[in-house]
């Protein structure tokens, strides 16, 4: 069951107290993923596990999942974009060492509380794809035109030669 989740957190202390949040987000709270969506009405599930391991190493480790409604960039309808992120952060302090975290490691350094709905924002952006799109062939055929087939054009005229402007000036004897 998910509940209710706090607005802001702090990582550190969580991983240090071995906290489990799990509840929704609003995606209300998220203005930049608001603003690529055109529906921002919907919910993002989180379930995070903050913990330190036996090396000493605070960490937070979880899924986000949400379906959002993007825009199309081959035939701009909407496009229902299904999101299940798999995170896993390294927590620090402020000056910390970070000499033995591995170095493909994400690593978020913590210097206060921070707002969980930002946290969980940040996942989803680096998620996103970078040109939303249906599938080949998806694509609502009205909104995209057929190869091969245009509009009758106008008669192309032909361009004005360079030198036009100089036969004005020439002066004559």
């Amino acid at each position: 069951m998910f509940g209710v989740l706090p607005a802001v957190i702090d990582p550190i202390q969580l991983a240090d107290e071995g906290i489990t949040l799990e509840g929704e987000l609003s995606l209300e709270g998220m203005p930049r993923l608001r603003e690529l969506c055109r529906n921002p009405q919907g919910r993002v599930r989180v379930s995070l596990r903050f913990e330190r391991s036996a090396q000493g190493i605070r960490k937070v480790e979880g899924r986000i999942v949400t379906s959002l409604d993007l825009t199309c960039q081959r035939c701009l309808q909407t496009v229902s974009q299904e999101l299940g992120i798999a995170t896993q952060l390294l927590l620090v302090r402020p000056g910390e060492s970070q000499a033995g975290l591995p170095e493909e490691a994400d690593v978020l350094e913590v210097t206060a509380p921070v707002p969980l709905s930002a946290m969980v924002e940040d996942e989803l952006l680096l998620a996103l794809p970078m040109t939303p799109r249906h599938t080949q062939g998806a694509c609502a055929p009205a909104a995209i035109g057929k190869p091969g087939k245009r509009a009758p054009a106008e008669q192309p005229q032909a361009p004005a030669s360079p030198f036009a402007v100089l036969e004005s000036l020439k002066r004559k004897d």
